[in-house]
């Protein structure tokens, strides 16, 4: 699989994430607008899983597996602290909160893209469990 496909693939996936982050966004900021930080890492979660189940199957070709998840998550989670640092000082600083959410969002897709190559998705050994 070209490198390439294999980059424009995981942008992709990361674009439905971007849909589900700001769907889940939507929905839980009536209930969170007072807590920013947690209202974006909700919908920063959601993002998660959804992009490591469109990831392991469409960019990287392997099937979901708990160890592969739990690598994604964390790559993620890092990129995600992040991302919630980012949104929460742009909404502090009185940026409009989806404005701030699209402009934190990229930080993390090239490191990201990298763990998951060299490290998520590796081949691993056949004892990984499928969640």
């Amino acid at each position: 699989m070209s490198g390439v496909g294999r980059l424009v693939r995981y942008l992709a996936v990361g674009a439905t994430g971007v849909g589900v982050n700001f769907a889940v966004l939507r929905g839980v900021w009536p209930l969170l607008h007072g807590l920013p930080a947690v209202a974006n890492a909700v919908a920063t979660e959601a993002a998660i899983v959804s992009n490591y189940l469109l990831n392991s199957r469409l960019t990287f070709r392997q099937p979901p597996a708990w160890g592969a998840f739990w690598r994604y998550n964390l790559v993620s989670v890092a990129g995600g602290a992040l991302q919630v640092g980012v949104f929460t000082l742009l909404v502090h600083f009185g940026l409009y909160y989806l404005l701030a959410n699209l402009l934190a969002i990229p930080l993390n897709t090239a490191v990201g893209f990298v763990l998951s190559l060299r490290w998520v998705f590796r081949p691993r050994p056949a004892d990984e469990a499928a969640p």
